[in-house]
Order: structure tokens, then sequence, then C-alpha cells
């Protein structure tokens, strides 16, 4: 039988002020508009404050190039998935989303103003976006080369965004109104198929968050990497990790079973990246780094920066890269992890968000600004 879903309406003080605080978040105060800023996308975009604040900054540096991307000096980039050399995807705030063909950047039109925050695809070629309020996009699912909104059935935010085969797995927060219905009680989503056999659609499948003395107290996840169809990895605050219990698993549950893990660390956790059961990247918060190989406990590994990380991503395990606050960029190389130089000056390096790759080609996202590597994007070292 598929479980009931309870809508949530802002609706009251409440919802007001959750609002409130989701869009006054860390982004406003880096200078990044609040996730859910709107305002009209067509709208030329004045670049001169950006121009100025970076005059005197390098074009390329030893290992990245800045690329013009005209319109995004004032938004925040938030998401990166690589497809192929020749198809990648970028997507932030106001609803942006563009697509790499291996020649030239093009805006996609997505049809909404809330923020994108993490965007994957799946092996029948659609390219999945998560966004705040109930919208799953489709990226290339519009036969006028826009996007087609997928209502999610759940109002939140949705932080992260991972796939394998055709599933996909989403994390992040509900937002709810006390005085409609039950509280929810959900932080982990799948767009599948049914358990009864029906067509794919997304459902919650975390177990349900635990209830508080006024509401349901739910961890904020803020990633995923799906390992298989049958095994997921999930971290968010408070350092705290976990993956799938398979060994609990009956079959057509609808819920999937958590074992929770040894992060050995008390960090919140903004990015995970793998390449099997026993080597899992974890990054986050004061440049945490912690790597899984097995057994029961997570390593600690030392950052080479004290700096927030946001996201992690590797072509193989000895080529790993991690972003974060003012312009850190982190390289693994199978024994150390070292700092790469970033094209800005030392008193203007912006927050980074996202990094992802193709082909031997890294591109690296941020607020309001797109890099790639330099010898890919044609510079000179």
């Amino acid at each position: 039988m598929r479980p009931a879903r309870a809508r949530f309406v802002y609706a009251g003080v409440v919802a007001t002020a959750a609002m409130h605080l989701w869009c006054s978040s860390d982004d406003d105060a880096a200078g990044v508009p609040g996730p859910d800023a709107g305002g009209d996308d067509a709208a030329p975009i004045d670049a001169g404050a950006e121009a100025e604040a970076d005059a005197g900054a390098a074009e390329c540096s030893d290992a990245f190039c800045r690329v013009a991307l005209p319109g995004v000096e004032a938004l925040g980039l938030y998401g990166l998935h690589a497809k192929s050399a020749s198809e990648i995807w970028l997507v932030g705030s106001r609803g942006f989303a563009a697509r790499f063909d291996g020649a030239a950047w093009r805006p996609v039109p997505t049809g909404i103003t809330a923020a994108i925050f993490g965007v994957t695809s799946t092996s029948d070629g659609v390219v999945w976006g998560a966004s705040s309020g109930q919208a799953f996009l489709k990226l290339n699912g519009a036969p006028d080369g826009g996007a087609e909104t997928v209502d999610g059935g759940f109002k939140g935010v949705v932080h992260a965004v991972g796939a394998n085969g055709s599933e996909v797995f989403a994390v992040g927060r509900m937002f709810f109104d006390f005085s409609v219905g039950e509280p929810p009680s959900d932080n982990i989503w799948r767009y599948g198929a049914a358990p009864d056999g029906g067509g794919p659609e997304w459902r919650a499948v975390s177990p349900p968050c635990p209830m508080g003395e006024w509401e349901p107290e739910c961890l904020e996840l803020r990633a995923v990497w799906v390992e298989s169809a049958s095994r997921q990895w999930f971290a968010g605050d408070d350092g705290r990790v976990f993956r799938t219990d398979t060994s609990a698993a009956e079959p057509g549950d609808a819920r999937i079973a958590l074992a929770e893990m040894n992060s050995s660390s008390l960090r919140r956790l903004n990015g995970l990246w793998g390449f099997g059961a026993n080597d899992v990247w974890a990054v986050g918060a004061q440049g945490v780094i912690r790597h899984y190989t097995g057994g029961d406990a997570w390593t600690p590994v030392a950052s080479p920066v004290t700096e927030d990380l946001y996201g992690v991503w590797g072509s193989r395990p000895d080529d790993v890269w991690a972003v974060g606050d003012r312009g850190a960029v982190v390289h693994w190389d199978g024994r150390a992890w070292t700092v790469k130089d970033v094209p800005f000056p030392e008193e203007n390096r912006p927050r980074l968000y996202a990094v992802a790759g193709a082909g031997g080609d890294v591109w690296v996202a941020g607020a309001g600004v797109l890099l790639r590597s330099a010898r890919a994007a044609g510079g000179d070292r």
C-alpha cells in the first residue's frame, strides 16, 4: 500500500519565521543571494561591482583558469555534474541551470526562481536537479529544451542528490506547519519504481525521525553517495554518517534501514564521494577530511586547510578534489592532500561549493565563479 503523503503549507508565524531563517543563511553573509532569492532571471545582471572587486586578479593560476559565464556574478553556483567531457551540468540560485556541450555553455530554462542545490543523472539519460519546495527538475526533460518539474510530494529543501541506475536518492530537511496535520518526519527520499510495482515516483524512504518534545528531531543530512541500488551513504550535521543496512532490509520495504558509523568527527559533513565499499571520502566544516577504508570507523586524514569544505569528487582513488571557503581547492594524490592555487587575489577569494570532472578535465563552481583546469581551458601552464 502506498503511504499517505502529508501536504504542508507555509502559513502563519511559524512557517514565515522558518523561511526567514532559511533564506538568511551563510550565503547571504558571503554576498550570495539566499537560496530562494527571486527576481527576473531574464534581466541582465550588472557585473560592474564584481569586476571592480576582482581588479588585478589573474585569469589563470597554475591549476585553474576562470571561465567567463556572463550573468552569474551575483549567483551562487551550487552543483556540478559531469556526464562526459562534452556534457557538463551546472546549477545554482534563482533557478539557474546551464549545460556545457564541449564548446560552450548554454542556459537551460527551468521556470523556477528557487535555488537548485544538486544535480545528477540516471542510466536512462535523465538529468535531475534538486531544488527547494516540491520542485525536482528533469533538466533535459522538456521537448523545448527546458526543464520538466516533478512534484516530490513534500515541502522542504534538498541539499544533495545521487543516482545509481535509474534510481535517485535525495537528502535534506522538510518544512512544516504545526497547524496542518502531523509534522513530517523524513530526511531521505528516493525516485524509482514503487514497492507495489507502480510507476516511478518520489517517496520518503528514511526511517522516521524520533519525536522530540514539540516536533520530530530530524538530522539535517547534507550529502549522499550512491554506491549501488542496495547500498547508499549519507552524512550531515554533527559529523554523523550512515550507510544502508542491507542486512535489515525486508523485501518490499518502503523504508530503508540505516547503520550509523563512527566518523571520528563531530564537525558537520557536507560532501561524500566514493569508489567502492571500502574507499569513501567525506569532507566538512573547518577543513575536516575523513576516509573510510573498511572496519568500524572512518580514518582522520590530515587536511591542509581550516576553511569549511563543501564539495568532493574524484576520477580515481589517487585523484580526489575538494573545495570550500575562501577559494579552497585541495587535491589528494594517493599519499597526501595539498592546496592548489586559484586565480583570485588573497583578499577576495570566493566560497566554492562544487567540483566535478570528466576526461581529465576538472571544473569548480562557487559564489559567482566557475573554474576549469588550466590546461583544458587553454592556460599555458
